[in-house]
């Protein structure tokens, strides 16, 4: 299995595969999972602090934290070292 890397940009998130082990995760290596094709747009008023997630073969990742915020109210979504998201 590849390496992933999911990305958030304000109003985009994005996974992508690196199917060619070239490391560099480009734009046309975005998946396509159950019929949704990435990145996606979120609604206008739904937006994400900036992270990039790089996960290994076994779905590790550095511990980040990330922000979804929606007119002025916010959510914190953790991620372990694991990859588990809570």
């Amino acid at each position: 299995m590849a390496p992933v890397r999911l990305l958030t940009t304000g109003t985009m998130i994005d996974i992508r595969m690196d199917s060619n082990g070239d490391g560099l995760f480009s734009a046309d290596e975005s998946i396509r999972v159950a019929g949704t094709q990435y990145p996606l747009i979120l609604p206008g008023d739904v937006v994400l602090t900036a992270s990039q997630l790089d996960y290994n073969p076994l779905g590790h990742t550095a511990a980040t934290g990330i922000q979804l915020s929606k007119n002025g109210a916010t959510l914190s979504v953790t991620v372990s070292g694991t990859g588990y998201a809570y």
